[in-house]
């Protein structure tokens, strides 16, 4: 099968979430499973200095940009097909969204640009294929483009697929911008409550032939009110065309028996150097008590996942947690500036805190690795990557059971033979102290559960083999349909 993938974001190129990492195994999983899958992606700067020069180039797109257009090819060998298109004025820039936690005001523009160039590239390489699958809002308006000449003629026999993978974010712009993406004012639909919006995310599912999530549950909420952002109505008549598909995870990349990453390697069959990787975390961390239970989190500190009842002032979890409970606590992440202050403040004044206000791969592992415990209060998750990561790394999960977290996380209330961490429902200060409250209880007084909890955790399933066979067997139900 011929596949078509494209996507803002990929690794080892960029990444800015979670989008990165499942855009790249998906792509590497199919094309192991014998499919010949290109992957496109906007170039940055910085992966210029690791990209041939141009195997392609293409003329200005009208008035869209004035410079030539240019497609690009890693000069590694790697396990995927890549092409990564760049273009002085408007596609490559230092940042894939933005700088600065600033987003580009006019990335509608770049990327209907991109969006285009990728249909334009394809066309020129006379490759049709038979799938196009497209990510977020960023590349969401290539749906619509292939209702219009001249590409609805070329690809009129390709199925469209569309991954929602954080209906947060749609990609609304004023509807002054609505000429950059060149299309009919008709074909990039707002929404009813911000007419003087348009929507990228709407116009795709309107356009798409198959909607996918990154989750089961992830595809019933949001066709709910609460969890739409808006789309409820547009998703309720799209119902029968949207199906959840889990992501899996690396388990190559993330695998504690063979990390390079963490200071000694382990198994579920043997515990020992998790032990000494919690030792080394805490000294690296300035954190004393390897007895005590180190809980961690590693997030985007954005209300969706669920900061405001963990770290505001007075009322959140953390401090009170830290406070109440014999205990270590590591955040490590970036995003609301208030939240961030709180985070330093947290680590000033509390002895058994640690905040780490920056991100980067390595220490991730070495804080999954470390970690005995590991929070995601998220107020909606559409898939979560962190707590498979967690769990492959025996790391319990406590979670709020909503979209994937609730899939992949069974919860231990007692007895449960098949438990790998704990959840709760409602999004509260009280509920994440009482929650986290009884998990270190059990680590405590019940260790036998608590270590069978890790066991059962880290030989689950979370690869990448399951989830791209899913994906095949949509591709052909949709094939079978057009």
């Amino acid at each position: 099968m011929k596949i078509l993938m494209i996507s803002s974001e990929s690794l080892p190129f960029s990444k800015t979430g979670g989008l990165g990492d499942v855009v790249s195994a998906l792509t590497r999983a199919l094309t192991a499973k014998g499919n010949e899958v290109k992957l496109f992606i906007p170039c940055t700067r910085e992966n210029l200095k690791s990209v041939s020069d141009a195997h392609m180039t293409l003329a200005p797109d009208e008035e869209l940009a004035t410079s030539e257009i240019r497609i690009h090819r890693p000069t590694e060998n790697r396990e995927m097909e890549v092409h990564l298109i760049s273009e002085e004025h408007f596609i490559t820039r230092d940042g894939v969204y933005g700088d600065q936690n600033k987003p580009y005001p006019d990335n509608c523009h770049r990327y209907a640009l991109f969006c285009r160039s990728v249909l334009n590239a394809v066309m020129k390489m006379n490759w049709i294929p038979d799938i196009i699958h497209t990510h977020d809002w960023p590349t969401a308006v290539i749906n619509s483009y292939l209702t219009l000449s001249p590409w609805r003629e070329q690809f009129a026999r390709t199925g469209r697929v569309f991954s929602i993978h954080n209906l947060g974010y749609q990609g609304e712009f004023p509807l002054r911008t609505v000429h950059s993406c060149r299309l009919p004012g008709s074909k990039i639909p707002a929404t009813a409550d911000k007419p003087d919006q348009i929507n990228l995310m709407a116009a795709a599912l309107r356009d798409a032939h198959k909607i996918t999530t990154v989750s089961p549950t992830y595809a019933k909420e949001i066709l709910t009110e609460e969890l739409s952002h808006g789309l409820a109505s547009l998703l309720q008549e799209r119902e029968k065309d949207i199906s959840g598909i889990l992501n899996g995870i690396d388990l190559q990349k993330w695998d504690p028996a063979t990390d390079k990453r963490i200071v000694e390697n382990y198994s579920a069959g043997s515990l020992s150097g998790k032990r000494k990787c919690k030792s080394a975390l805490l000294k690296e961390l300035g954190l004393k008590g390897a007895d005590k239970p180190l809980v961690a989190m590693i997030t985007r500190l954005a209300d969706q996942k669920g900061i405001r009842e963990a770290f505001a002032p007075e009322t959140g979890a953390i401090r009170r947690i830290c406070e109440n409970l014999d205990l270590n606590f590591v955040v490590v992440g970036t995003g609301e500036p208030w939240c961030e202050k709180e985070i330093a403040k947290l680590d000033r004044e509390l002895s058994n805190f640690a905040g780490i206000l920056t991100f980067n791969e390595e220490l991730s592992h070495r804080v999954e690795a470390g970690s005995d415990l590991f929070l995601m209060p998220s107020r909606y998750e559409p898939c979560g990557l962190n707590q498979m990561y967690s769990s492959r790394y025996g790391t319990l999960p406590i979670v709020r059971h909503t979209g994937g977290l609730a899939d992949t996380v069974i919860p231990f209330t007692g007895s449960e033979e098949a438990a790998t961490g704990y959840s709760f429902y409602d999004l509260t200060s009280d509920a994440i102290f009482h929650t986290v409250e009884w998990a270190v209880r059990v680590m405590q007084e019940r260790k036998e559960d608590h270590k069978r909890m890790i066991r059962n955790g880290m030989v689950r399933d979370f690869s990448w083999e399951a989830s791209a066979a899913e994906y095949i067997a949509l591709y052909r139900q949709l094939l079978s349909e057009i």
